[in-house]
């Protein structure tokens, strides 16, 4: 990862949005823990949409940094979950529910939001990997979720 990108992880613009395209399963976890470090030591809440199968070297990679995901979790600070179960939530017939969709995230964004640790009303930021789930099993839906 080069230096612009790195900053952008650890410092992205509010209401932003980064798609990090990658080929390289060690660079997930490398981006995902600068992005979400960055937060945390920011006193900024975290949303982190993941798959089980890239969780663990998430929360590793963030050991590492000194910083206990279970207890920035148990904090309220950040909140974690699964992407294949928030997809098959939103998608209860198969097709992307829109209404659904933003309900579920604005509820997701407004619990960390409200946690003492943030002050009740800070910034959130939220890292999903529900596109690049949902990719693997149906791209018309892949489609949608991202118009």
């Amino acid at each position: 990862m080069n230096a612009n990108g790195a900053a952008i992880l650890a410092n992205p613009h509010p209401c932003g949005h980064i798609v990090y395209p990658y080929t390289d399963e060690g660079l997930v976890g490398q981006a995902v823990c600068l992005f979400t470090s960055a937060g945390l030591r920011d006193g900024e809440g975290v949303v982190l949409i993941v798959s089980s199968d890239h969780w663990e070297s998430i929360r590793v990679r963030l050991q590492m940094e000194g910083i206990s995901a279970e207890s920035y979790e148990r904090s309220g600070q950040l909140s974690r979950v699964w992407a294949e179960d928030l997809l098959a939530e939103f998608m209860p017939s198969g097709v992307v529910d829109e209404e659904l969709f933003k309900s579920m995230i604005g509820r997701l964004i407004e619990k960390v939001r409200a946690s003492e640790s943030t002050g009740h009303r800070a910034r959130v930021r939220i890292f999903g990997e529900m596109v690049s789930e949902l990719r693997s099993k149906d791209l018309t839906a892949t489609t949608r979720l991202l118009e």
